[in-house]
């Protein structure tokens, strides 16, 4: 009919939505959401500062986020310990990472993926969407 519909919702950081499910960790947090990646991240500070999340897979939307946010969104995890490597969507599709990513210890699609120093990497840097695999290093036992 034309009309607007005004609906009031509750806005909660995705780490307090988590602890409302009674999620401490996170093994891999997958995260496709369209330019948002850095304000959804900046509320999930608090357990990647605590390294209660082992990895994240998103994508990255330059045209949304812009080459300022992109570049704080990649500082703000690297600062907080993760690795940044990038995912070609072709390796991706060679690699199996799907089939790795649901299967217990198996590290070898990380290990495929290729390294970001940081925003202004040469695989990253002119890219407009891109997908990058952030982890926690593994620690040597």
């Amino acid at each position: 009919s034309g009309d607007n519909v005004v609906v009031d919702v509750e806005v909660v950081t995705l780490a307090e939505d988590l602890a409302s499910l009674g999620v401490d960790r996170v093994d891999l947090l997958k995260m496709d959401i369209e330019g948002h990646e850095l304000a959804a991240l900046t509320g999930l500070l608090p357990m990647l500062r605590e390294r209660r999340v082992t990895h994240m897979l998103v994508e990255i939307h330059k045209k949304h986020l812009g080459k300022e946010g992109v570049d704080r969104l990649i500082e703000m995890v690297i600062g907080c310990g993760y690795e940044t490597r990038w995912l070609d969507e072709a390796a991706m599709t060679k690699t199996g990472w799907r089939a790795a990513a649901s299967g217990p210890g198996d590290r070898s699609v990380i290990d495929r993926t290729l390294p970001v120093s940081g925003p202004e990497d040469p695989l990253i840097r002119d890219l407009g969407n891109f997908k990058v695999l952030w982890s926690l290093p593994v620690r040597e036992s």
